[in-house]
């Protein structure tokens, strides 16, 4: 009886296609009822003081805020008292850290560089009247874990991918904000005027429609990189 030997440089080939295969990427839309979108798919909440924009999009669901005062008095945001809430844990949105250099000299007169981090005290953003700022806020990765389960049982489909050559296979699962596996809020603190009068703000988001891919974003074409969509490739 005949025993086949492959090649050592197909064995590693026949592994990545297996990890591939095994872990398959997945492209998420976020959604919301009481927000609308832009132009960009970003999702807005505007009210008579001022308008939010999230961008959540990419690796793991990166997340921009965008905040515009609309009134003639200034606005802060407290960080401190600002928080995604998921599953009833909070992930703080005060996170910003500084990065300091410098270096030290041993007894044996070598001197050694280093590269260090502390948390800035920093709580409050300051915006003026009629202007914005934009922050960067924890990604959705941070909240928990993202990875949904799709059967084998949901039907699979095949897309061309953007260079018309090859097909990449994937499932789509649906779901509405009371079925969805993931759904999460902003909790956002504000203080306005000279006399600090503080209110809160609350905006919810759910995940709308999963697709399971085995091609990663450049190949599949459903996925266009909006403030709306973001994916994630479980590692083995």
């Amino acid at each position: 009886m005949r025993r086949l030997i492959l090649p050592a440089i197909i064995l590693p080939a026949i592994a990545l296609l297996s990890m591939t295969a095994c872990n398959p990427w997945q492209y998420m839309t976020v959604n919301s009822r009481q927000l609308t979108r832009n132009d960009y798919n970003q999702l807005v909440f505007e009210n008579d003081t001022l308008r939010l924009i999230y961008d959540i999009a990419g690796d793991g669901g990166q997340v921009k805020l965008r905040v515009f005062n609309k009134t003639n008095q200034p606005l802060t945001i407290n960080w401190q008292r600002s928080a995604f809430i998921r599953n009833q844990q909070t992930v703080s949105f005060l996170n910003k850290d500084v990065i300091i250099h410098g270096h030290t000299v041993t007894y044996s007169r070598y001197n050694q560089n280093f590269i260090g981090s502390f948390a800035f005290p920093d709580s409050a953003g300051f915006i003026p009247p009629g202007s914005e700022v934009s922050d960067d806020l924890p990604t959705l990765a941070k909240t928990g874990p993202l990875q949904i389960y799709i059967p084998d049982s949901v039907p699979q489909k095949k897309l061309a991918d953007p260079n018309g050559i090859n097909s990449v296979k994937f499932r789509q699962v649906h779901y509405d904000e009371a079925s969805s596996p993931i759904r999460f809020s902003s909790y956002l603190t504000f203080s306005i005027g000279h006399d600090n009068k503080e209110f809160s703000l609350t905006n919810h988001f759910y995940v709308s429609d999963v697709y399971q891919a085995d091609g990663g974003p450049e190949s599949f074409s459903l996925y266009h990189g909006h403030g709306d969509q973001i994916y994630i490739h479980p590692k083995t």
